[in-house]
């Protein structure tokens, strides 16, 4: 045994380890843990508690800071999500072999899933969502832009080339134009009831340069051909 004068601080050495004592000073809260060496374990140090904002430089970590960090990381692995697109049908019991498809309405929801906790599922709704199916039969049968009478709308269909150039169906009188780049040098087809077949020149100016028009006028229009030279 080695201690000092007073035997309040004591070193025991013996077959089973080493063993130090701090008995204090006498008064309340001056008595140390007992640190023990034995059988390659060092027990009764003091940093048994993780603080990474404060640590001390070159101080061995005790079983008690590991755990302590081990159970931080377990945690957060276990909060972490991992949503991903699943199979529509799919539960927390059991993953789903269907397709989704749009509704009636153009309406089409998905599933997610959290792939961390599979009970954690959530439904995203995508609504104004075209069918194949529509598409394919409009392509195939047509389709009508704009609506008639009293609450309805003029439509017009529009085709504008990167020169400027254009192809316009004007709903509203039933005129067809073909106009040049930047809008010159046309050509239009109006509709029932007095349309006609007009061909512009150059700026916009009936025949080339200004000169020799010529106008088709169809129904309650004077049949014919009109020409300037």
């Amino acid at each position: 045994i080695i201690s000092d004068a007073q035997s309040k601080h004591y070193i025991t050495l013996n077959k089973s380890g080493i063993t130090i004592n701090d008995e204090g000073d006498g008064t309340p809260g001056s008595t140390k843990p007992v640190t023990s060496l034995s059988s390659g374990s060092l027990t009764g140090l003091s940093n048994t508690i993780w603080d990474s904002k404060n640590i001390t430089s070159g101080r061995a970590a005790t079983e008690d800071q590991l755990k302590q960090v081990s159970d931080t990381v377990d945690a957060n692995a276990k909060a972490a999500t991992d949503f991903r697109l699943v199979k529509a049908g799919t539960t927390k019991d059991a993953d789903g072999t269907e397709d989704y498809t749009v509704s009636e309405n153009g309406k089409i929801t998905l599933t997610v899933q959290d792939k961390n906790h599979k009970d954690q599922l959530q439904e995203i709704a995508i609504t104004d969502v075209a069918r194949k199916s529509d598409v394919d039969k409009m392509l195939k049968d047509g389709f009508t832009v704009g609506k008639a009478g009293k609450d309805g709308t003029d439509g017009k269909v529009e085709v504008i080339g990167k020169d400027g150039s254009a192809v316009v169906i004007n709903g509203k009188d039933g005129s067809i134009g073909l106009n040049g780049k930047d809008g010159k040098d046309g050509i239009g087809i109006n509709g029932k009831d007095g349309g006609s077949i007009t061909i512009h020149g150059t700026n916009g100016a009936d025949g080339q340069d200004g000169e020799n028009g010529l106008t088709i006028r169809g129904v309650d229009g004077k049949n014919g051909e009109k020409g300037e030279k």
